[in-house]
């Protein structure tokens, strides 16, 4: 059972263009129970910063975030299934700021909204071949155009290697990949899985690592093309309880209606580092709460991330605050 959930697990990893739609967690859900034993479940995160000032312009901003997501199994057999996963961000930037250069004031509410069904399948030799779909909006006004929707899809077969081991394939489209948006892209990697202790996936174009050098202490760190970066290290100081510490570099992208071309969209880029303690009472139930110092802040509006950032708007650090709670049943 741990060597599936860690290959599910890794398949969060491949999925590279929907890092933020797929909240962590609730996609381990989906994808470490076997076909036919999905379970319902539901999730929530409110996340609160601190105002701070908005450079080289005689304002500050403030900064919420809430995240909400459900796991509705709809058909469930003994060696497939198929479910919906829905999720929802909603982002309130307080301010009064323009994207630099222009007249164009920031967004004070951007929304995010994703349906994603998802089909697995385990023929006889133990192959998983999986398919999921994703039709949304990431905007300040939802579906007000075709030009304000996201979609995308994505395939993947996972192919056993000895005992412990195994191959992964995958193809990937997506309208609002962070890079090379309309262009299917393969992935391909190997999963190295010795002992419980020691998980490493390695691929392109993406990695990652879990590690138990002691008891009670785990160590993960994992990389998303181009600019997605976690990394978290905890301690379980009593049973269910555990402490942590964790380091991220994370992008939101949203398409602004009434943009003058159609092409771009706004980026917002910032750096986290933090820690907390999380409790979780049995397998259904995870509360959590952290807190920390997010920099490097800065939004702009372009066609492409890498692009010359003349609308770049930099914000200073500010301290947030975050609860979380999962529900599974």
């Amino acid at each position: 059972m741990k060597k599936t959930i860690f290959i599910f697990t890794i398949l969060v990893v491949m999925i590279w263009n929907t890092a933020d739609v797929f909240a962590e967690n609730a996609f381990n859900q989906l994808l470490q129970m076997p076909p036919g034993k999905i379970r319902t479940s539901a999730s929530y995160n409110y996340r609160y910063y601190g105002n701070s000032d908005v450079r080289n312009q005689d304002t500050d901003v403030g900064m919420q975030q809430h995240d909400a997501g459900i796991m509705l199994p709809i058909i469930k057999k003994e060696n497939s299934d198929f479910s919906v996963y829905t999720t929802f961000r909603y982002t309130n930037w307080d301010t009064k700021a323009f994207l630099s250069n222009t007249d164009i004031e920031i967004p004070n509410n951007v929304y995010n909204i994703n349906f994603l069904p998802t089909y697995r399948y385990v023929f006889e030799n133990g192959w998983m071949f999986g398919a999921i779909g994703q039709i949304g909006s990431a905007s300040d006004k939802l579906f007000n155009s075709l030009d304000e929707c996201v979609y995308g899809a994505r395939v993947f077969l996972k192919v056993p290697s000895g005992e412990r081991n195994a191959w992964m394939f995958l193809v990937d489209y997506s309208s609002n990949r962070e890079f090379l948006r309309y262009v299917p892209l393969p992935g391909v990697g190997y999963l190295y899985n010795p002992n419980d202790d020691l998980q490493i996936f390695a691929g392109f174009p993406f990695a990652f690592v879990r590690y138990s050098p002691i008891e009670k202490v785990q160590l993960t760190f994992s990389y998303l093309p181009i600019t997605t970066i976690k990394a978290k290290a905890s301690y379980e100081v009593y049973k269910n309880w555990k402490v942590f510490a964790d380091f991220n570099l994370t992008d939101q992208r949203y398409f602004r209606a009434g943009r003058d071309n159609r092409n771009e969209r706004i980026f917002y880029y910032e750096k986290k580092a933090g820690g907390g303690l999380s409790f979780s009472p049995n397998r259904g139930i995870l509360l959590t709460a952290q807190g920390g110092y997010s920099f490097d802040r800065y939004m702009f509006e372009a066609k492409k991330y890498y692009h010359s950032h003349n609308t770049r708007v930099n914000f200073d650090g500010a301290y947030y605050a975050e609860v979380k709670a999962k529900l599974t049943f």
